[in-house]
């Protein structure tokens, strides 16, 4: 009879039913569309656990190579011959500003409006983040202070509050701009953009309900 069990447990995991799927992303703003997902492909695949590591954020692709994750959700790639990426949309960030700041004049924003500003960012390792890594690094800028709050709520309140100007998302901005709470301004003429991948491991042995789940986020992954 157990070895009877053991052949039903052995014959459900090749087929792809019983498994678990160990998931980490690159960033906060992914909560707000991977849900549904998640969502969705569990009714689909009930006996497969998603298992999200939330505390190392900052390096997903390596946890991905030593074996620590199936797969990895990221906008910033590694040159690996063992990762493969396929690709989910882009998205737009754009500074969040308080309705009486003075940088609402301006109809684009640039790395020298930055230097007498309180930037208020969700990374604590601020140098990793976009703003400081596509724009103000290479400008050799620096705001004029660097806060680290975690929470987009809280953010919203001390830009509203004109104590600081942050960096998000601008689709992840709308209700709050349509609520008159902030406003949001395109960061250079050309934008500053986002290309978001899902990650996995090129040679790994992938099991049908992982590639069923990586199908599903290329499909369904939207903001």
């Amino acid at each position: 009879r157990e070895l009877e069990i053991s052949e039903i447990e052995l014959r459900k995991s090749i087929m792809g039913e019983v498994g678990n799927i160990r998931l980490c992303t690159e960033c906060y703003t992914t909560y707000h569309w991977l849900p549904p997902i998640l969502k969705n492909y569990s009714f689909n695949h009930p006996n497969i656990d998603i298992s999200i590591n939330t505390k190392n954020t900052l390096r997903p692709l390596e946890l991905l190579l030593n074996n620590e994750l199936d797969i990895a959700i990221v906008h910033r790639k590694m040159d690996n011959d063992s990762i493969e990426y396929n690709q989910l949309f882009d998205d737009e960030m754009v500074l969040v500003v308080s309705r009486e700041h003075v940088l609402n004049k301006k109809k684009y924003i640039y790395a020298k409006d930055f230097e007498n500003e309180t930037l208020i960012t969700h990374s604590k390792n601020h140098s990793k983040s976009l703003i400081f890594e596509r724009l103000l690094i290479p400008e050799g800028v620096k705001p004029k202070k660097v806060v680290y709050i975690q929470i987009t709520e809280a953010i919203i309140e001390m830009v509203k509050a004109d104590l600081g100007v942050g960096v998000m998302t601008k689709w992840a901005m709308k209700p709050f701009v349509e609520n008159r709470k902030v406003n949001v301004i395109p960061i250079t003429r050309k934008g500053l953009w986002r290309k978001w991948f899902v990650a996995s491991l090129k040679n790994k042995s992938r099991s049908i309900y992982l590639q069923s789940f990586i199908n599903q986020l290329v499909k369904e992954a939207k903001f």
